[in-house]
This record gives C-alpha cells, structure tokens and sequence, in this order.
C-alpha cells in the first residue's frame, strides 16, 4: 500500500509478492527451511496513524482467552514499563492534536475513497499526485488494506466523518463480497485482487498474514455494529470459515506464509517475531479450527541492543505496531520467560529506529530530532524493507512518516 499507508518522503510504485518479513528473510537467507522440527512472524506497510491511533481489541472471546492464558492482563497498580521510557518529545498541545486529528480524517479518506463501491476493496496503492497508476498496478486491490479499511470505516462513524448509515451500507457491501465472491481456499484469501472484478491479481499467494489483517477489520466491524444482524452474521461466518489448521501444512506449530495453487505451500514458516502475532492469536482463538495454544512459543524471539535500547528484533519497525492495532498490550507479560511485554518491546524497538536515524544525521542531514523513521517502504529504487537496526542495509535518507505516526500511543 502506498499514499497513507506507505507514503515516504519520496515514492515510487513496486510489486511485492510477500510479505515484508518475508521478503527480509528471503533476501538476507533467513527463513524456517530446514530449521525443523523445534519448539520455538497496505500484508501491506504501515497501517496509518489513524489505524494506530485507534485501538480496536477485535478478538473475539476464545482470542481473548487465548491472549489471557499466555500474557497475562497487567496487575492492578502496576503500570506497564513503557512508562519508564525517556520522555524525548514534549506533550502534545492543542495545535498538534488539531493536527493528528485532520491526519486521522484525511487517513480516512484514503480507504474511503479508494475502495470499490461494489466490492468494497481498498486499492493497494495510490499515487500522491492524485495521477493514475502504471497499467501494471492499475485497480490492484490488497486484502490487508482492505482490513485496514474496514476499520477505518468504524472509525470514520465514530468520529462523524461519514454518517453510520453510510458506514454500514460499505461494511455489508464488503462483507458480502468476501463471503460470496472472493476467491479463497479453506477460508484464506489471495493477496491481491483486482478492486472491480475481485479476481486474483499477480498470480499471488492465499496469504496467511494478509487474510489475518483482513479478519482483523473484519471482527473490527462486528464489535463496532453489534446490533447489525448481516454485519455480525457475515463477520463470523468469514472467520469461522477460515480453516487454521490446513495452512500448518503437516506442521505441528508453525503456520506457512501461504499457498498457491501452482506450487503448493510457501515453504517459509511464521517461525519468528513478526508481525505475525495477530496470525497466532486468531489461528489459537479459532472456535472452529484453532490450532495449539503453544504455537505462540514455537517461534524464535532474537534480542538486539541498539544505542541501548534492548529488545526482540524480527524485520522492520512495522511488525511491532500492525497487531497492536488490534490487540492492547501493554502491561501484559508472557507467562514463559523471558516474560516479554510486546508493549515495551515496541517502545524500546520505537526509540532504536530514531536513534538510528540520528546515527546517520551526518550522512544524510534531512534526519534530524523532529525528522527521523525508517521502515518497510516503497522508495526511488522500488520497494525496500528498511528498518532493522541489526542490519540497516541500503538506508538512502528517505524519511518514512508512517514509522514514528505508526507508533504514536495516542
């Protein structure tokens, strides 16, 4: 996705075939291949400040127990370390919430406005200059925009920006789509559709991370209109339909990135920190087709320190904020040790993507206190996962503003 959700400072169109965790472990030769067995995650760029700045707990009761069993709720009284975290920006006064509030609305017209009337799905990028798209990319719809769409249309009728009317007539007309025409394989989605017709764009994959973030909106649009009967009927039936046990592929644990019908599974597993984690949690609260509750512990959590900020590192800055769009962290522990709070975790990993921009002030000049960010991206050489501060390869001096506005708490 591009324009609000992956606008960067410069932009350029580019495929992408998987997701961004994905395409950093295939081109750096990481990945699950031969790593088993062992008990150990627009997919899109970043969900915009208005997905992030909205937390919806979309999980149903089975998720939410799921989540309970391994990280629990915080103890009463206790705050959540993040509260320790140097305070390196001032408070928020009411020019800057006047600012992050037409952000949020103008955010909002992107999926609204972008987002087929009939079927409901939001393109996957959109040029900045408002100019049509290369005939390549033309109409190209993502099922993980869509997700964000979904709940960006909730939002959008909570603040007023369009009637609930209006929003429930788009969320029925998208919800229909999907449990009618989309094509899908065991309840998963291709990756990308064309917007108008909904069929399979890119001979792309049935996405496992991809249709997670689409029932992500999806179960967002059923708490938010829980007195719709067609939205809360058409919401379960898409999540109960998807069947989480078949994309484990013969595994015990580890859910495949995805299927085609060409070759069959992806080989690659969600075998480590990324932004996977909504995946798990939906796939463990399944009341249809769960899967293990310890599948959350089989994937590997690798720590990094960056200019002192410890934490676990899996990809880009985006995998610490796309399942806390959903899901609300902080405070929660993991029962096993090392007991992470994936919370504090995005704080620490937040905190090493600006001092790493600093690190390279010198360099480029545009970073700077104010100006800084970097994460998966597209750019003037295409598509480029940025943002991993083990391994900040290729670093142009793009700033990408959906990096820091992805983890604003507010």
């Amino acid at each position: 996705m591009t324009m609000s959700m992956t606008m960067s400072i410069r932009t350029t169109s580019s495929e992408r075939e998987i997701s961004p965790s994905a395409k950093a472990d295939r081109l750096h030769g990481e990945g699950s291949a031969g790593a088993r067995p062992r008990l150990l995650g627009l997919a899109p760029s970043l969900p915009t400040v208005l997905i992030l700045c909205a937390v919806f707990a979309a999980i149903t009761p089975a998720t939410a127990r799921a989540l309970d069993k391994h990280i629990p709720p915080p103890t009463p009284g206790i705050g959540s370390p993040a509260s320790r975290a140097p305070q390196l920006v001032r408070p928020l006064g009411p020019e800057d919430k006047a600012f992050l509030k037409e952000l949020s609305r103008r955010s909002f017209r992107y999926f609204w406005e972008q987002a087929d009337p009939h079927t409901g799905l939001v393109l996957d990028r959109a040029r900045t200059d408002g100019g049509p798209d290369d005939d390549k990319h033309a109409g190209a719809a993502s099922i993980a925009a869509t997700g964000f769409g979904l709940t960006a249309v909730c939002i959008g009728a909570e603040h007023r920006w369009v009637t609930r009317r209006e929003a429930r007539d788009r969320l029925r007309t998208t919800l229909r789509f999907f449990w009618e025409g989309a094509a899908q394989e065991h309840g998963w989605f291709y990756h990308f559709l064309d917007a108008t017709t909904g069929q399979r764009k890119f001979d792309s994959e049935v996405s496992s991370i991809d249709t997670a973030l689409l029932l992500a909106g999806v179960l967002t649009a059923r708490q938010a209109f829980p007195n719709d009967p067609q939205i809360v009927r058409l919401a379960t039936q898409i999540y109960e339909r998807v069947d989480f046990t078949w994309m484990l592929d013969g595994d015990s644990l580890l859910l495949s990135h995805g299927w085609t019908p060409e070759k069959g599974f992806i080989k690659f597993r969600w075998d480590r920190y990324s932004e996977a984690t909504i995946l798990y949690l939906l796939a463990i609260g399944s009341p249809i087709h769960p899967i293990s509750a310890w599948s959350w512990y089989a994937w590997t959590r690798p720590s990094t320190n960056y200019d002192g900020f410890a934490y676990i590192e899996g990809g880009p800055l985006f995998i610490n904020q796309y399942s806390q769009a959903y899901i609300d962290f902080r405070g929660r522990r993991e029962k096993l040790a090392p007991h992470i709070d994936y919370f504090e975790n995005a704080v620490q990993a937040t905190l090493a993507n600006r001092a790493l921009s600093l690190s390279l002030s010198r360099k480029f000049p545009g970073y700077s206190e104010d100006i800084w960010g970097v994460t998966a991206s597209d750019s003037p050489k295409g598509y480029m996962v940025w943002g991993k501060t083990s391994a900040p390869r290729d670093l142009d001096g793009t700033v990408v503003p959906s990096a820091p506005a992805g983890s604003h708490p507010k």
